[in-house]
This record gives C-alpha cells, structure tokens and sequence, in this order.
C-alpha cells in the first residue's frame, strides 16, 4: 500500500462528490465546500487502487459536532472516519451507503498508511501526523 499526498483537482472533487452522493448529509457536506471553494487541497491516494482518504470541512461549532472528519474510500467502500477530539488521535468509523469492512485488520492498516501520508490536516508540510487509535 502506497498512498501519495497529491492536490485536489476538479475530477477528484467530483468523485468524491459522486462517491458520496447515496449520503444525504455528506453530499450537501461536500456540495457545499465545493460551491465555497472551501474542498480540501490535498487528498492522500493509493495508486492504481483508487482507494483514498480526504478531509471533511464542516461549519458545526457545537461541541458535540466538533470531531475532524474524513471520508476514506477503500476497496469500494466508503466510510466516514470521526476523529474524536482536536487533541486525541481516537477515531470512530462510520459505514457510508451499507459498506462493509471485510478484514478489519487490512482496512485498520490502510487507513492508518493513508493517515501517515495525508496527517490530520492533508497539507504537504503537514506538522500534525496522526497514528489513529479505533474506538470500535
């Protein structure tokens, strides 16, 4: 598995938009970044696999809604990954459009390849690299 932190372009920003489309509430999400101008600029990507972990912006301030958020596409299947707090590195997964992880310890050590490539913001000096610990 090699992920590769490369700049967002308008084909990545519409497949992401389209990978999340059977989401109501991550399709308005990424819609609506799009439309601000607010998509992240980087996304880290698997080559020839097309697997991919991109950071979620979101305007919610509430405590309760303040986790990070990232969409990460692995073998065809999307999840919503929560970073639990701005401080900890504890991640919650949340199955998009009826995914299923297959063998969990190949997906936890794709997603934490892909956060060692991307870190906690998906810049390219990126000062917060981020090891996840699972929740669930």
């Amino acid at each position: 598995m090699t992920y590769q932190l490369i700049p967002t372009d308008a084909d990545a920003q519409q497949r992401v938009l389209s990978d999340v489309a059977c989401s109501p509430d991550h399709h308005i999400r990424v819609g609506y970044a799009l439309r601000l101008g607010q998509f992240p600029s980087h996304w880290a990507v698997e080559a020839g696999t097309g697997n991919y972990l991109v950071g979620l912006k979101h305007e919610d301030i509430r405590p309760e809604n303040m986790a990070e958020r990232y969409v990460f596409s692995f073998e065809g299947a999307l999840h919503e990954v929560r970073l639990d707090s701005v401080f900890g590195s504890e991640v919650t997964l949340v199955a998009l459009c009826g995914a299923v992880i297959g063998d969990v310890p190949v997906f936890r050590a794709a997603l934490t390849i892909a956060f060692a490539v991307h870190g906690r913001y998906g810049l390219p000096q990126d000062t917060a690299p981020l090891i996840p610990e699972f929740a669930n």
